[in-house]
């Protein structure tokens, strides 16, 4: 019993092997069918679908393109009504300057009146 087990195991190796190389036989004939099944009208159909698939995305990175580049000129343009609005806030203060500064020259104006007068 003990030395049939080794054959009895090789044997099932050896079919098992068969079996394979068999399948790996007839694969390459179904192949063949196949290729020769598929009509040169389904063989076109596809190149078309894949040439406007290749069109489809290149018109998807041509506006991916342009929507980055407009989403450039947005952020500039962000950062420029930011760096505006700062601006326009030093200048409010200047201007508050000076008009504190007139007032002041106004007021000392009439001072000056009346202290030429009281001499």
């Amino acid at each position: 019993m003990v030395t049939t087990l080794p054959i009895i195991r090789l044997g099932v190796k050896i079919v098992t092997n068969l079996r394979f190389a068999l399948l790996l036989s007839v694969i390459p004939a179904a192949q063949v069918v196949a290729q020769d099944a598929v009509s040169p009208a389904a063989v076109e159909a596809q190149d078309n679908a894949n040439e406007a698939a290749a069109q489809s995305q290149e018109s998807i990175n041509g506006l991916v393109d342009q929507t980055q580049e407009l989403s450039n000129q947005y952020a500039q343009a962000l950062a420029e009504l930011d760096s505006f609005n700062k601006y326009n806030e030093q200048l409010q203060v200047q201007v508050n300057g000076q008009q504190t500064e007139m007032a002041s020259i106004q007021t000392q104006l009439v001072e000056i009146e009346t202290t030429n007068r009281e001499v």
